[in-house]
């Protein structure tokens, strides 16, 4: 059968591999299909796929993008995408800015809490990849203010907390759209990630597949059996198609082994169907 993991990250974002390392581990661990979507970067694509293309691996390019609805942040995956599209370029670069400002603002905000040099020393951290939160956390982490990256978002890096920086990303329509223009399909990443009522989650489903959107994540990291039962039937009632994916950063992210997630129920359409 096969094993596809349609949501990975490296270093071109805020995973600690390599995009080759990345592709070697996946192979070890069995995987058969691997897209590598980090966040707001198509960086790591080019390298990820030559790897991929001297082992039994078959590569989707995809990329992981932030977008604002109704005033909250989501992540749409985009899969096996035209890394050279006007638009989706234009929309990296739009966020890249909006990520740069953010940075800034977190480093201050925690500099004001007495944690020194915060921006600095994450820029160091990330070694110009698309910085991140995460990189944050690491930064947190190795200057002894938190003991992991739970710990790290928990008590530093979430809404209310002295590192919280809203930002408004471009809005969900746009990124479907982008991802569209470079033939891609858009999947709603971790839908069970947002804490939305299941009002919200309707509105959700419902906009974006009106927007174009194409499927939705039944199975992501550490998913339970009832999340993929309730992700199962958001797919069937909305008419999406399912993606699978570990959302693997990395070894410190011990909940999202390579490869380690289930498989898709038979009576869901996968994402890859139409490739």
């Amino acid at each position: 059968m096969e094993n596809c993991d349609l949501h990975t990250h490296s270093t071109a974002s805020d995973g600690t591999l390599t995009p080759e390392q990345l592709v070697t581990e996946a192979c070890r661990a069995g995987i058969t299909t691997l897209a590598l979507t980090d966040h707001d970067t198509t960086a790591g694509l080019k390298q990820a796929g030559a790897v991929a293309g001297k082992l039994d691996l078959r590569f989707i390019p995809g990329i992981e993008i932030s977008t604002t609805w109704q005033g909250r942040n989501f992540h749409i995956v985009g899969l096996n995408i035209d890394t050279e599209c006007p638009s989706l370029q234009s929309i990296i670069a739009e966020i890249g800015i909006i990520r740069e400002r953010r940075a800034i603002e977190i480093g201050r905000s925690l500099d004001s809490y007495g944690i020194y040099h915060a921006h600095e020393g994450t820029l160091a951290i990330a070694g110009g990849a698309t910085i991140t939160r995460s990189h944050f956390a690491r930064f947190l982490i190795n200057e002894g203010y938190a003991r992991n990256s739970r710990d790290a978002f928990k008590r530093f890096l979430v809404r209310n907390r002295p590192g919280d920086v809203r930002v408004t990303w471009p809005d969900l329509a746009c990124s479907i759209k982008c991802i569209k223009d470079a033939g891609g399909t858009s999947v709603i990443a971790h839908p069970f990630s947002y804490n939305l009522t299941g009002s919200w989650m309707r509105k959700l489903l419902l906009e974006f597949k009106a927007s174009g959107g194409d499927g939705i994540e039944v199975i992501c990291g550490s998913s339970t059996p009832a999340e993929v039962r309730l992700a199962s039937g958001f797919a069937k009632k909305y008419g999406l198609a399912g993606s699978t994916g570990s959302d693997f950063h990395g070894d410190n992210h011990i909940w999202c082994k390579l490869g380690a997630q289930r498989n898709l129920p038979p009576d869901i359409t996968p994402v890859w169907d139409t490739w």
